[in-house]
């Protein structure tokens, strides 16, 4: 017997066979649909984005321990909390007295105000960190311990480096590692997770007088002379010293430069604290700029009892379109 069509009340005409499949496609639409709502369902939302937990060194008003008042030592300074959502930092101290004697890292103090001024003590470090360990005190069959106990303990030419952590409002604890090496390599973002201080010690001018190696130059560096060796000579007074050729500098053409740059450097004899005033220092032709007046200018110090200096410079033009910072460390041969 054959298979009747029916007519619907639409005017189409289906067959059982047809009816079967349209039954079968309805059914495979609701499973599908059912199946990418449960998928929705499954799907676990974006977490929501963390406000980074960022400190600035908004300022630093005493840079150095002086050695000859180690007692009243204390490294100041005002802090910022850029996006208001800062609990405390929390700071860490190391020492390092030679290439064989150095601390561990020891946490030191916890700093709550972090939108104003902060200091922290000679005292609070040495006592914090405890002991310096030297691996190769001359005629010594072992290991040396130095036990720290007051800030006397400390020596002129003792390098503190402060390497701090910040805990956020919600507890959460972030390191330097958790940040770009933009925000804290660049000195010009005034990072407060990483800073170092020294024990000074007086200035002796014919100490100063000599030849360095180039530390840390990204300035000179970006110009491909950041190894190279720096002559330093006697200043006007004795409280002045001067760089030649501070940064290598070679002309726009590559020929090396007829005028080289030199720049003075003032010295507080009594702390090693320096201070560079505004002057011609370098080529804007060299980075493409159209101005003739690169200048530097800022502050920084000098150990003569351990040959190293560190200053922090800001380049400038006169058109105000290039005011950056850069460290620029010596260390005496």
């Amino acid at each position: 017997m054959g298979i009747c069509p029916k007519f619907n009340a639409s005017g189409w005409v289906h067959s059982k066979k047809d009816m079967k499949k349209i039954i079968y496609s309805f059914l495979s639409l609701v499973a599908l649909a059912t199946l990418m709502s449960s998928c929705r369902k499954n799907v676990s939302p974006l977490p929501e984005a963390r406000a980074g937990a960022m400190v600035l060194l908004e300022a630093v008003n005493s840079s150095l321990f002086d050695v000859q008042d180690l007692p009243n030592a204390r490294y100041t300074g005002t802090l910022r909390d850029p996006r208001g959502n800062v609990a405390s930092m929390e700071v860490y101290a190391k020492i390092t007295r030679s290439t064989t004697a150095f601390s561990e890292l020891k946490f030191v103090k916890s700093i709550t105000n972090v939108n104003g001024d902060f200091e922290i003590t000679a005292s609070e470090v040495a006592i914090a960190v405890g002991t310096i360990v030297d691996t190769l005190k001359a005629g010594a069959t072992d290991d040396q311990t130095i036990n720290l106990t007051s800030a006397t303990d400390l020596q002129a030419g003792d390098k503190i480096d402060f390497i701090n952590r910040v805990k956020d409002k919600e507890g959460v604890e972030h390191q330097i590692s958790d940040i770009s090496q933009n925000l804290n390599g660049n000195v010009g973002q005034r990072s407060a997770y990483d800073f170092t201080t020294f024990v000074s010690c007086p200035f002796v001018a014919a100490n100063v007088v000599g030849t360095y190696s180039v530390v840390d130059d990204p300035f000179g560096a970006g110009l491909n002379n950041a190894t190279r060796k720096i002559t330093i000579e006697p200043g006007s007074g004795a409280d002045k010293f001067i760089i030649k050729d501070i940064f290598g500098h070679f002309a726009a053409g590559g020929a090396k430069e007829d005028n080289n740059y030199d720049v003075v450097v003032g010295v507080n004899a009594a702390t090693g604290e320096v201070t560079v005033e505004k002057q011609h220092a370098w080529d804007p032709a060299l980075i493409n700029l159209t101005t003739t007046d690169g200048t530097v200018e800022g502050a920084g110090f000098v150990l003569t009892c351990t040959g190293a200096i560190r200053l922090t410079l800001t380049h400038r033009v006169s058109t105000s379109t290039y005011p950056n910072t850069y460290v620029y460390n010596l260390q005496k041969d």
